[in-house]
């Protein structure tokens, strides 16, 4: 806040006003009756040069006749961010994935028993990887191997290479050890919100995939009906109405793969969520049609 120094009088003013009259024509009972300090105050407001604020907008168009305008260039679009001329400002940066930082530096830090290794085969011109475990996961104890599952579970929806390759490798190798099911059961709450996150991403290939996961979670003994309150969670994404969110350049028969992939999951989460399944599949997806009737 500007502090204005209201106890000193203003010298010479360019004109006076009725309210402040000459010093020569001043008397004891006029000074008593005036307040100096506002008048003070006034006429430092009065006197204040005004000062018009300038509003940036796009060259060459109608709004630079206006009064207080200037024009912006798109040179100068990239510094003044402005509302009325965001078109010219750079694209914001996306977002940092807090998924891939964590699980990188979970990697980094030799967090998993695993190493990559590069198979003999080639595909899409690349040579195929795969995971090798340097000790056995069936001879990891209880606790050990439900702490790596929430760990392979936060690359999830990593879509960075070789990482995963590493997640969802990992993740399913750990579900296929003893008592794979009861560890998923008892880290649900960690394991359910990466898939969300894999199952909202743009990409066709990772939503396959989350999908096929998800298939094998269902099927696991027990889990389906665990699975029923986060149908909040993970039935979203998977609306009729959201499945064309993919890239608009994929081909007809790639939709078509989505869908099935989808038609496939919402069939398993029925037949193995029990008898409240239908009803809530039913509630957050009103399109879907029960495959039983």
């Amino acid at each position: 806040m500007i502090g204005y120094d209201v106890t000193r009088r203003i010298n010479n003013p360019r004109f006076r006003s009725w309210s402040m009259p000459s010093d020569k024509y001043l008397d004891a009972n006029l000074l008593s009756r005036r307040d100096i300090v506002k008048d003070n105050k006034r006429q430092q407001i009065l006197f204040r040069p005004r000062i018009h604020s300038l509003r940036r907008v796009p060259a060459f168009t109608i709004q630079t006749e206006q009064y207080n305008t200037k024009p912006i260039t798109p040179a100068l679009g990239a510094t003044h961010r402005h509302r009325e001329v965001h078109f010219l400002s750079r694209p914001a940066p996306p977002p940092p994935d807090e998924n891939l930082k964590k699980f990188l530096r979970l990697y980094e830090d030799r967090q998993f028993p695993i190493r990559i290794t590069s198979g003999g085969s080639w595909r899409n011109n690349q040579q195929t990887r795969s995971l090798e475990w340097q000790v056995d996961p069936n001879q990891l104890k209880a606790y050990d191997k439900r702490e790596l599952l929430r760990r392979f579970a936060v690359g999830l929806p990593v879509e960075k290479e070789p990482y995963c390759l590493i997640a969802v490798q990992g993740f399913k190798d750990l579900l296929s050890t003893a008592h794979g099911a009861q560890m998923l059961a008892e880290s649900l709450t960690d394991v359910v919100p990466s898939i969300r996150k894999g199952l909202n991403s743009p990409r066709l290939w990772k939503k396959l995939e989350m999908l096929e996961l998800l298939r094998q979670i269902t099927e696991m003994a027990g889990i389906g009906p665990l699975l029923v309150p986060f149908y909040r969670m993970i039935l979203p994404p998977l609306r009729v109405g959201k499945a064309t969110r993919v890239s608009t350049d994929i081909s007809t028969s790639d939709r078509d793969r989505l869908q099935n992939s989808i038609d496939k999951t919402l069939m398993t989460l029925e037949q193995t969520g029990g008898p409240n399944a239908y009803i809530n599949i039913k509630y957050l997806i009103p399109e879907h049609q029960s495959f039983y009737k």
